[in-house]
């Protein structure tokens, strides 16, 4: 599953599988629209590392943002209170948790590692403002 839009694709079918309660919109690619709450798969500025291991030129390691907005038309306190269980370590509604419980995204890449929550704040895409976060996930992929 090399192809990284296969990848995104597989990313946003397992949030959207195991987080289908929650109400999150998952989107493999940059929507014109928005409709929040979401989670927008890109990838990341580091972008993709090829042949990452000696002597096998098909693997790579792919880095993405998965960009998590909420709305602000509640007001921050209730953004805050929606996006807060998304990047949490733990729970039924965590982001971490979904994709951890399926490393390899059915089968289709090696592993995958999410690193980090960072940039919480306010975020302007496509001209509107939201409360969103930044999840660093690397992919490992032949």
């Amino acid at each position: 599953m090399a192809d990284i839009g296969t990848i995104r694709g597989a990313i946003q079918t397992r949030l959207e599988t195991t987080l289908s309660g929650v109400g999150l919109h998952v989107y493999s690619e940059w929507p014109d629209q928005i409709v929040p709450p979401a989670v927008l798969v890109a990838i990341a500025p580091l972008g993709v590392e090829y042949e990452q291991t000696l002597g096998a030129t098909d693997r790579m390691l792919l880095h993405f943002n998965l960009v998590v907005l909420a709305s602000l038309q509640g007001g921050l306190v209730n953004a805050q209170a929606a996006i807060d269980p998304w990047l949490s370590n733990t729970g039924a509604s965590s982001i971490r948790v979904a994709l951890a419980a399926d490393r390899t995204l059915n089968g289709g890449v090696h592993g995958l590692h999410v690193r980090r929550v960072r940039d919480y704040g306010g975020v302007q895409i496509n001209s509107q403002e939201w409360l969103g976060a930044t999840i660093d996930l690397d992919v490992h992929a032949s």
